[in-house]
């Protein structure tokens, strides 16, 4: 799902009968049989460890952030921790090894940002801000604009 984490599932083989024994996918190695963990989308995980989703004890060491998400009128929070942005989730909590991590939907696609510390809060908030501030100063092509 995320580069650092992740190769593209080509890399690992389709399980399309070519045994390689020298590349592990999620389900042995690569071609014995279909995996249907490869099917899950074009990425596949380096890493077999899952993350939860945060629990509610887990979003309340977050409280300080989430008063400040729910204070931003483009986002709804349609669950305590899980906000949408229209009719798309946006961005969600996870838990992993006692630190904390948001799912937030900046671009096109989900980021996975730590979100522990203060510091890793305040970046991420501004990131949200940014991602959620109206595109100013479009005019459309020059061939549309008055001269």
């Amino acid at each position: 799902m995320f580069s650092e984490e992740a190769l593209p599932v080509a890399a690992l083989g389709r399980g399309d009968g070519v045994a390689r024994p020298d590349i592990l996918g999620p389900c042995g190695p690569v071609g014995e049989r279909p995996c249907r963990m490869a099917l899950h989308g074009p990425y596949v995980s380096r890493h077999a460890r899952r993350v939860r989703h945060a629990t509610q004890e887990d979003l309340d060491r977050l409280e300080a952030l989430l008063a400040e998400l729910r204070k931003l009128p483009q986002l709804r929070e349609r669950k305590r921790g899980y906000f949408s942005r229209g009719s798309r989730a946006f961005l969600h909590f996870h838990e992993d090894a006692g630190d904390l991590y948001v799912d937030a939907r900046l671009g096109g696609n989900f980021e996975r940002m730590r979100v522990t510390s203060h510091n890793e809060q305040a970046d991420f908030l501004s990131r949200v801000r940014e991602a959620l501030a109206p595109v100013t100063g479009l005019e459309g092509p020059p061939s549309i604009r008055g001269s």
